[in-house]
């Protein structure tokens, strides 16, 4: 069972680097999208051991919180 390091109160994943640090299974971080990863701690971010099933909704939720955003012209993605 993976582990996940995420803020519930935010929904947000912790960044990769936060997924080591407090105890996360390597590699899940990759599977969302980099503008909903937390960069820094927060006081309810937590490990979690989740199901593979639980841990693939997750990452469909935040998959589908990106889908239908555009960039605005001029302007490139994370900026």
């Amino acid at each position: 069972m993976p582990i996940l390091v995420y803020d519930l109160k935010l929904k947000r994943p912790g960044c990769a680097l936060l997924q080591v640090a407090l105890g996360g299974t390597t590699g899940v971080a990759g599977q969302f999208p980099t503008e909903h990863w937390l960069l820094a701690p927060t006081p309810d971010l937590k490990p979690y051991r989740i199901s593979d099933e639980e841990l693939a909704s997750v990452i469909q939720y935040h998959r589908r919180l990106v889908v239908g955003v555009t960039v605005p012209e001029g302007k490139s993605e994370g900026r």
